[in-house]
C-alpha cells in the first residue's frame, strides 16, 4: 500500500464513521487483528470523529488460545478460553469540536485550528494580566532562556526572575486550569509561549 492508497483508505473510513454518526449510532471500533495500518488510520478517524458514547476496543486472546484456533482449527471458543475485550483510552475530540460534513484533512485541519485559537486566546489573556516586566520575563523564557540567562539579559537578580515566574505560572494555572499539584515550571511557559511570540514578530 502506498500513500495514495493509505489516504482514499482513510478518507473511506472517515466518510463511512461520520455517516454513521449523523444516522445517531454510537460506534464499537475492534482494532485487534488485520492490517496494522487499517487500526491505525481508523484510531485516527476516531480521534477526529468519536465522542463519549463511542469505544475502541482490543480482543485480546490468550497465546494458548491462539495456539488451539491457529489456521481456523476452531471457530469459536467459550468462556473460559480467556478471550476479553480491552477498552483502549483515546482523546474524543468529536466530543468538542464538532465536525462539518468534509474531508478528513479538511476536518483535522479545522480542529487543529480550533484548537490553535484556544490556545493564542489562553495566551492573550496571560498577556493582559502580566507585568511590563513580568512581560519581559516571559519573552525571555519564550526564547529558551534559562533563570541566569534571563536575570542576566534583563539586569535583574535570580530571585526577581523567580518571583516574576511564580507570578506568570499561578496565571498559567488559572487559565489553563492546572491543579496546584502538578507541577509547573519555566519548561511550560517555554512550550505555551514560543510560537505565540514567533508568530507575533
Amino acid at each position: 500500500m502506498d500513500d495514495s492508497h493509505a489516504d482514499a483508505t482513510l478518507e473511506t473510513i472517515h466518510q463511512l464513521v461520520v455517516s454513521l454518526k449523523h444516522q445517531g449510532y454510537h460506534i464499537h471500533l475492534s482494532v485487534s487483528g488485520g492490517r496494522r495500518l487499517m487500526s491505525l488510520l481508523a484510531i485516527s478517524v476516531a480521534a477526529l470523529n468519536f465522542d463519549r458514547h463511542d469505544h475502541i476496543w482490543h480482543i485480546h486472546t490468550p497465546e494458548a488460545t491462539v495456539a488451539q484456533v491457529r489456521n481456523g482449527a476452531h471457530m469459536h471458543v467459550p468462556p473460559e478460553a480467556g478471550v476479553k475485550l480491552i477498552r483502549g483510552p483515546f482523546i474524543t475530540l468529536g466530543a468538542y469540536i464538532p465536525n462539518s460534513n468534509t474531508s478528513f484533512k479538511t476536518a483535522e485541519q479545522e480542529q487543529q485550528d480550533h484548537l490553535n485559537q484556544q490556545e493564542r486566546t489562553r495566551c492573550q489573556q496571560i498577556i493582559e494580566l502580566a507585568t511590563a516586566r513580568q512581560l519581559d520575563v516571559l519573552k525571555a523564557f519564550a526564547r529558551g532562556l534559562r533563570t541566569p540567562q534571563v536575570a542576566s539579559e534583563l539586569c535583574i537578580s535570580e530571585a526577581t526572575v523567580h518571583s516574576h515566574k511564580g507570578h506568570l505560572i499561578q496565571h498559567c494555572r488559572t487559565i489553563w486550569n492546572i491543579p496546584e499539584s502538578e507541577p509547573l515550571d519555566y519548561h511550560f511557559l517555554c512550550q505555551k509561549f514560543s510560537t505565540y511570540f514567533e508568530s507575533d514578530r
